[in-house]
Parts: C-alpha cells; structure tokens; sequence
C-alpha cells in the first residue's frame, strides 16, 4: 500500500465503513478488512489469498 494510492485510499475507506465496529465487535471489524487485506496482498505479490477459516480475533 505505500506505493499504491488507489489500494491506500481502498483500505482508508473500508476501515472508516467498519470503524463503528472497532470498541464493540472487534472480531467483526477484523473480519470486515480481511478479504480486502488479502486480495491487496495478493495483488501486490505477496502471499496468495487463504480458502481457510478467516482469523476471528481471538
């Protein structure tokens, strides 16, 4: 994301969508970024996107 404005700017507005989220449900405000997470990952050619179970915070 440093050098990719547009993926900065994609993850800013997710974390402000989910940011209610933070001091009440802390699971679901990791969960809310996690697909986003990954695909930016992904795209930035670091680790591919798991089909796994996603962290649930604890």
């Amino acid at each position: 994301m440093r050098t990719n404005a547009a993926d900065r700017e994609r993850y800013a507005v997710r974390k402000r969508e989910l940011a209610h989220l933070l001091t009440t449900d802390r699971p679901a405000y990791v969960d809310g970024k996690s697909a986003l997470v990954e695909e930016l990952i992904a795209t930035a050619g670091g680790s591919q996107p798991v089909d796994g179970p996603r962290r649930t915070g604890s």
